[in-house]
This record gives structure tokens, C-alpha cells and sequence, in this order.
């Protein structure tokens, strides 16, 4: 087994100006990764430094330490969480096959995982990561902080999403926000490291043109003034 290591559960190569984040056998945009919490209901949850109740804004999925994750926990009191994700610089719509991808730490057989996009609710069901050093090789998580000790060599299990199951139109893209519903109920916690989108686009706001595209554009319109008086 492989791990993804602490510093890197995200594997980043820079190409360019837009960087590739491999997680085990699949690809992503560097920015296709949920990264707001727009609600947040339930008993309890586990943050990786210890038990908490979030506010009404609370923090990110989680970071590329894999330090940061929403979970459930196997004690009275803290076994149903809802959280309502979203992207804030980006939007994932319908594309080829699977559309999103939500990774866990640890065995998830007994827990219930829901997933509700557009009134549509769906079971989740993590299958074992594979393709971190090979294609057959199952990924682990090395470096995970859990109630104040480091845990090395930890299963890592992903759940695929395709968006035609809830309706969302093939090219379409996923309005608002997805609700997912984490319920313990076996002996390991249910723990949501990161949910990211195959298949993103940026938001249809004016982006900034560089100062030199103006500088360059001025240049040809000159230029273009003296062919003229010529």
C-alpha cells in the first residue's frame, strides 16, 4: 500500500500556469475542490484537534494536510452531521461518467452516507483508492492528526457521483449547494476528508485584463493609426 502523504495528501504538479492535483488514479483542476461549508446541522463533530461545534460559518472541508475534515464519532452525542458544500471560485457541472469525488478515511461499512443534490438524495457507497505508485495499488493516508495522536497507513475509500443520477442535465451546471448527510453507525467513524468536481467552470464574472494586454493593444492601435496617415 502507498500512502498520500501529510504534506501531500493532494499531489500537486505545476504545468504552466494551471496546476494538476492527482489523488490516487484521478485528476483534478487545482481549483475543482469544495471549499465552503454553507450549513451545518447536527449533534456534534470531530475537526482533527478535537470535538467542536462549529459556528454558523464554519470553516473549509478540509486543507491539503488532511487536518482539517468534518466526522462523526462512535460516542453518544455525535453520530449525525449535515453539511451543505459548495465551490466558491468555480462551478461543477455534468460531464462524461463520474462527476464528483468524495474521500474518506477508514472503513465505511455500517455508516450511513447520503448525498442530496436538487431534491435528489442518494446513498453513497466508498470503494478502496486505488492507483497511488500503480493502477492495483490501494492508497493510505500517512500523518493524520486524530484526538492528538499522528496515525500513519490509514484506508482511504472514494465514492464517484455522476450528476445524471440527480437530474442535472448533461453540460449543466450544479446550482447551489449539495447536502451530505454523515450517520455513525458501525464501529468507525465516518470521516470526510475531501469532495472535489472532475469537470469545472469558472464563474461568469468580468476578469481583470493584465495591464500589459492593454499596453500591447494600445501598441497595435498606434500602429494601426500610422498605417492610415500613411
Amino acid at each position: 500500500m502507498k500512502p498520500i502523504w501529510l504534506s501531500a495528501i493532494l499531489a500537486i504538479a505545476t504545468t504552466g500556469a494551471q496546476a494538476a492535483v492527482t489523488l490516487g488514479s484521478y485528476t483534478f483542476d487545482d481549483n475543482a475542490f469544495v471549499d465552503t461549508v454553507t450549513s451545518f446541522t447536527g449533534s456534534g463533530m470531530y475537526d482533527g484537534s478535537g470535538y467542536d461545534h462549529p459556528s454558523s460559518t464554519p470553516g473549509p472541508v478540509t486543507d491539503i494536510d488532511a487536518t482539517t475534515f468534518y466526522a462523526t464519532a462512535p460516542y453518544p452525542g455525535y453520530d449525525d452531521v449535515t453539511l451543505g458544500l459548495g465551490f466558491s471560485d468555480n462551478s461543477a457541472y455534468n460531464g462524461s461518467g463520474a462527476d464528483l469525488a468524495f474521500l474518506f478515511t477508514w472503513d465505511q461499512t455500517g455508516n450511513t452516507i447520503d448525498l442530496t443534490i436538487n431534491g435528489t438524495t442518494a446513498s453513497l457507497a466508498p470503494a478502496t483508492l486505488f492507483g497511488c505508485g500503480s493502477p492495483s495499488t490501494q492508497c493510505v493516508l500517512d500523518g493524520m492528526i486524530w484526538n492528538g495522536s499522528t496515525l500513519n497507513n490509514q484506508y482511504l475509500g472514494i465514492a464517484l457521483v455522476d450528476l445524471s443520477d440527480f437530474g442535472i442535465a448533461a453540460g449543466a451546471a450544479l446550482a447551489g449547494d449539495m447536502q451530505l448527510r454523515l450517520v455513525e453507525g458501525g464501529s468507525n467513524p465516518v470521516v470526510l476528508n475531501l469532495a472535489g468536481a472532475f469537470y469545472t467552470s469558472a464563474p461568469t464574472t468580468a476578469v481583470p485584463v493584465p495591464a500589459a494586454v492593454w499596453l500591447f493593444g494600445s501598441g497595435l492601435l498606434g500602429l494601426v493609426g500610422l498605417a492610415r496617415r500613411r
